[in-house]
């Protein structure tokens, strides 16, 4: 499945989110509107219908706990609302032959070329996820995660980690840097491709 257009937040995409768990898990969160939201929202709720009818039908019995799906209703700064889609992915699954497959969303530009971690890629940049709805039925409950396959940047707000008009200086005679002087940034550290995803998704 692909989403529409939307903003994307907390952008986990080039290393893990290791805030909760030591392992870390790939994620972002997508900030849709209007049509693209309502109709995201519809698809995923008569997904997750469907699969809490298939469980009923093999197990004979309703789940006796259904858990939410990973979307909810946000409010920015401004007062603007947005239903918000969480996607996730795991850095590594296990093989049919048990053996450990690392692992990474795909990351494109608007043009299908694939970004690096040097791309900076930050919360408000807008774009599109592709993403396969898993279901599941647990002892904890029953739904369905939305596992992301790759994402589709399509206006990038770097990160830097501050600018300069947070840094406490101001503009004085002295060095200027030399763009042509710049050793050439070292490659990725995340060299893992996601296996399903491409961009052919979008």
């Amino acid at each position: 499945m692909t989403t529409g257009r939307g903003i994307l937040m907390f952008p986990y995409l080039f290393s893990p989110d290791t805030k909760f768990d030591s392992v870390g898990v790939y994620t972002v969160q997508l900030r849709l509107q209007g049509d693209p939201a309502a109709k995201l929202k519809g698809d995923l709720e008569s997904f997750l219908d469907e699969h809490i009818n298939e469980v009923t039908t093999t197990t004979g019995k309703k789940p006796e706990k259904v858990l939410p799906i990973p979307m909810k209703n946000v409010t920015d700064d401004a007062g603007v609302s947005f239903i918000e889609f969480r996607f996730k992915m795991k850095p590594s699954f296990k093989s049919k032959t048990g053996e450990q497959v690392d692992q990474r969303p795909q990351v494109f530009d608007s043009k299908l070329q694939p970004l690096t971690e040097e791309s900076c890629l930050g919360s408000g940049s807008e774009g599109k996820c592709s993403f396969d709805a898993v279901p599941y039925n647990t002892s904890f409950g029953c739904g369905i995660t939305l596992r992301l396959r790759a994402v589709q940047v399509l206006d990038l707000v770097q990160y830097n980690g501050g600018n300069s008009a947070s840094s406490g200086f101001e503009i004085e005679e002295g060095f200027v840097e030399d763009e042509s002087k710049v050793a050439p940034a070292a490659a990725t550290k995340q060299e893992a491709p996601q296996a399903e995803g491409n961009a052919s998704d979008f």
